[in-house]
């Protein structure tokens, strides 16, 4: 726990150093795009998601350098061993590249416009390296409990093949792109998704087993600090290289700590988002010409500061459809959805 906190402030008193100066830069260069839900609809530079990548390498190489420079010095001067959880485990490298290369295909996505076939099915090859490490020898079925594989054939064959090969890269791929989907608000899609992280190491350090996931602490420090700048009213956008890395390191601490169930139910809300695009979807094949199931990607903004939304059709247009609220309410009303999924699944075991 000692250590992923300190790479997490290490992180994020880096990552808030550097904000300025990367809005200041994106705006130099007319990075920018306009903010829908505010009078005027300023400008505000997006691409955010480089702080991320920034968060990624200074774990892999900055964090270690220090974390040996404390173990030296510290466990000699005081006598303590706090700090002898290792730290250059291969999981956690290979956390950090998964993360690299979905913020890398993101920042792609950013400039490049990939298209959404790529965005759904490319990163499906990108958790190679998680399926390398992850063997399980047991196997977690709810009511069941813990069925051993070790002398089981069959099993050996289905479980630790599909999940290896089909559960885990279909996990993670599908979580980045329902945080990637989930977005819209200021603070939004980084908010939430702070909430369910947060749930996620909560759960890991109650069992006492978090030094495999030392990388998502860092990842942290930087996502809080790119909350703190994107939410209400926002200074800078994630934008799809910084919601792809989120939904992967969410995906990945998933699928390493082997939380399926319950962070299935800390994700219902961004799960139930998806599940209402699909209906939108089927409703414009079979009702082309019906106005009501056209596309709009963005409602109005009333001279009160409320949004006026068109629709239902996406999980954070509900709460002002229901009644009157503004930009910074709705997220709000987001933000208390998850974390009472995020609590619910807290307690579910697996």
């Amino acid at each position: 726990m000692i250590l992923v906190l300190v790479a997490m402030i290490l992180s994020l008193l880096a990552a808030l150093w550097l904000m300025p100066k990367l809005i200041e830069g994106l705006k130099k260069h007319n990075m920018v795009v306009p903010d829908m839900y505010k009078k005027g609809r300023p400008l505000v530079p997006s691409k955010g998601g480089m702080i991320l990548l920034f968060a990624c390498s200074f774990m892999i190489t900055v964090i270690p350098v220090l974390i040996y420079v404390s173990r030296q010095t510290l466990n000699n001067l005081i006598n303590i061993d706090f700090l002898n959880t290792p730290y250059l485990t291969d999981m956690n490298y290979y956390i950090a590249l998964v993360l690299l290369a979905y913020g890398t295909f993101g920042m792609f996505d950013d400039y490049l416009d990939m298209g959404r076939p790529l965005k759904i099915f490319m990163p499906f090859i990108f958790s190679a390296p998680i399926i390398l490490l992850l063997n399980p020898d047991h196997l977690h079925l709810p009511l069941l409990g813990s069925i051993d594989l070790a002398n089981t054939f069959l099993w050996i064959f289905t479980y630790k093949l599909v999940y290896r090969f089909l559960v885990i890269p279909i996990y993670v791929m599908v979580v980045a792109n329902l945080i990637n989907m989930h977005s819209g608000y200021n603070g939004l899609a980084t908010g939430t998704s702070l909430i369910v992280l947060c749930a996620l190491a909560g759960k890991s350090f109650m069992e006492g087993n978090s030094g495999d996931i030392a990388t998502i602490g860092a990842f942290m420090g930087g996502l809080i600090a790119l909350w703190i700048y994107n939410r209400y009213p926002a200074k800078i956008f994630e934008g799809n290289s910084g919601a792809l890395m989120i939904g992967a390191a969410i995906g990945i601490t998933i699928v390493v700590k082997g939380y399926l169930l319950s962070g299935f139910v800390m994700l219902l809300p961004h799960t139930v988002n998806f599940l209402i695009y699909i209906y939108w979807r089927i409703r414009r094949v079979t009702a082309p010409r019906d106005p009501k199931w056209q596309h709009v990607k963005w409602g109005r903004l009333r001279k009160d500061g409320t949004i006026k939304v068109p629709n239902m059709l996406t999980l954070k247009w509900i709460p002002p459809r229901l009644r009157r609220m503004t930009e910074k309410e709705a997220t709000y009303w987001m933000y208390g959805l998850t974390a009472g999924f995020c609590l619910l699944g807290f307690f579910i075991p697996y």
